[in-house]
């Protein structure tokens, strides 16, 4: 959504109502600007055990919570929506923002790779998890305008599709990133973008590949020392400008990061996601774009996760493909809510 708020803005002049729990660094980072934040839990999706399984009852003991939504907080944002003249609600799939699209009688504009209706059917044995999924299909189903995002998991016919993935661009030179690290212009550079990991720790993986830095934003630093270890805070640096910087990224599938790697040429070492069905669909992708391999996750000790990462120094950059799905999108919203010439 980020990356879609900048490409908007870069276009035409427009003031920008969040509702989210996302901080508002995180945004600004991205160089959206003319925001107005408003804590909002917009969605649920998945809680997760670690950040490669998933925990079913927690996500459901959430969603009892938070479905069907209560009548007052649906008012309340139809309310606000109406007061701050928004013409549209533009939703990363939170089925939230289309109710209250719908009750302040604005248009809502879907923008998916997928649902939470067709991630929960992947998990049958769970029938809460399926009726919460039936609720939150109705109000996908009722999106004035559905955006399909490449790569897509369920193509929906009726949706418009975009070309390329969506994802955030640089802001500033591989050099100087770099030199904010503390890295020089010849260091060969892996970026961790990850917030687990397997059966191995930052200093043992540098120690089995002595001739490169990491680079890993967000980890704790718990007796985590080494040299050629870098853990910057996550809102130090922004996430795009780590990509460029690096020369490799070893991360989750994770849409964001495997769109900033695609735009960045990076080559991708990605852990699987034992059950989550989105993996399937963006590890595919990686295969057939040449972009990156899997590499160990569980059970992979450092050695072999330092022998990936070699294949993957060593493969040769893919230069991305048409333009960005961001600047896609925006071109859809500046035409069909303000009646914009794309």
């Amino acid at each position: 959504m980020a990356a879609i708020l900048r490409a908007v803005q870069q276009r035409a002049d427009v003031r920008i109502e969040l509702f989210t729990t996302v901080p508002a660094w995180f945004f600004e980072q991205s160089g959206c600007r003319h925001l107005k934040m408003n804590s909002v839990q917009a969605d649920v999706g998945f809680a997760q055990r670690t950040p490669l399984h998933e925990d079913l009852p927690e996500t459901v003991n959430r969603l009892d919570r938070w479905l069907p939504f209560k009548e007052s907080l649906v008012a309340d944002l139809a309310q606000h929506i109406r007061q701050a003249r928004c013409v549209a609600v533009v939703c990363d799939i939170s089925p939230l923002g289309i109710a209250a699209a719908h009750a302040a009688g604005v248009p809502s504009v879907l923008v998916e790779n997928f649902t939470w209706d067709w991630i929960y059917a992947a998990y049958p044995e769970s029938s809460a998890l399926q009726r919460h999924g039936a609720r939150l299909a109705f109000w996908f189903e009722r999106a004035d305008w559905r955006i399909q995002t490449e790569p897509v998991c369920r193509r929906i016919p009726r949706a418009d599709m975009v070309s390329a993935p969506v994802g955030r661009k640089p802001r500033q030179e591989r050099y100087k990133t770099r030199a904010q690290l503390g890295l020089t212009d010849d260091a060969r550079v892996a970026l961790v973008s990850f917030a687990g990991r397997g059966d191995w720790t930052l200093p043992e993986l540098a120690a089995a590949c002595p001739d490169i830095f990491f680079v890993a934003p967000g980890f704790s630093g718990g007796g985590e020392a080494h040299e050629r270890v870098i853990m910057p805070a996550m809102d130090a640096f922004y996430h795009p400008d780590l990509v460029e910087a690096a020369d490799m990224v070893i991360a989750k599938t994770g849409y964001s990061t495997v769109a900033e790697a695609y735009w960045a040429g990076r080559p991708l070492g990605y852990m699987k996601r034992p059950r989550f069905p989105e993996h399937a669909i963006l590890a595919d992708f990686i295969k057939r774009r040449g972009l990156g391999l899997e590499v160990p996750a569980e059970g992979g000790r450092a050695a072999a996760l330092a022998d990936a990462i070699r294949r993957l120094l060593a493969m040769r950059p893919v230069a991305p493909e048409g333009e960005n799905g961001a600047d896609q999108i925006a071109g859809f919203l500046l035409e069909r809510c303000f009646g914009a010439k794309r």
